[in-house]
């Protein structure tokens, strides 16, 4: 039976395990999506948020340019903490 993620589900496998699907970076989310993410619950997510994604990913990449590439690491950081 397939799981129907929301915001709020937690990601079912992979290097977030257990996050929310809603905190997970843009980048990650387009890199599955792009890479055929064989996960149908996931890619169900994923798709009618794809544009969505996109953008948010290339504010991402241009704002770390613009603070000198330290930028989704320090936030990272700043949000889960160092690991």
């Amino acid at each position: 039976m397939q799981t129907i993620l929301t915001e709020e589900s937690p990601m079912p496998w992979g290097k977030h395990i257990g996050r929310q699907m809603q905190s997970l970076p843009a980048h990650y989310l387009v890199w599955l999506y792009d890479k055929g993410c064989k996960n149908q619950s996931v890619l169900d997510y994923i798709t009618p948020r794809i544009q969505a994604l996109r953008d948010q990913s290339c504010l991402d990449a241009a704002r770390s340019r613009m603070l000198g590439g330290d930028s989704l690491k320090f936030n990272y950081h700043k949000r889960y903490g160092k690991r």
